[in-house]
Parts: C-alpha cells; structure tokens; sequence
C-alpha cells in the first residue's frame, strides 16, 4: 500500500485495502498497520484518505448492512 501502482491505479487500490481487510488479524498486519496509520497522519502517503475511506467503508459493508443513525440525530447531518 505505501509505494505501489496503487497510487495511479483507484482499482488496484481497492484489491490492496480488500487483502488488508482480509488479513486485518494476521500478525503481519497489525504489527505494520500502526506505521502504516502514522505515515498517512504525518501526510506521508498521498493515497492515505483514499486508503482509511475504502478501509472504513469496506468494514462497515461487512459488519453493517444497513446504515444506522442514532434516534436523535437530523439525517442531513449524516451525509
């Protein structure tokens, strides 16, 4: 994720942060994904929102089928 043609190439991106999610428990990848997350803070990656986005979006489709909102919150804060 940090130096591939993921950067030119959104789809290849995409393939890259699916086999990250698929092996989010591996030792590998949470002994690497802490430098992984400091170098997209530190503005090191310019592929890095592009990666957390599709990350988090990927997890919510896995663990959420719907989108939820809590009871007291305007739906136009949501989008």
């Amino acid at each position: 994720l940090t130096t591939s043609p993921g950067i030119r190439y959104p789809a290849i991106l995409q393939m890259q942060v699916e086999v990250l999610l698929k092996h989010i428990a591996s030792v590998p990848v949470m002994q690497n994904i802490p430098s992984l997350i400091k170098r997209i803070a530190d503005s090191q990656l310019p592929h890095g929102a592009d990666i957390i986005i599709d990350l988090y979006q990927k997890v919510l489709l896995r663990y959420h089928s719907q989108p939820s909102a809590p009871a007291n919150a305007p739906m136009e804060t949501l989008t």
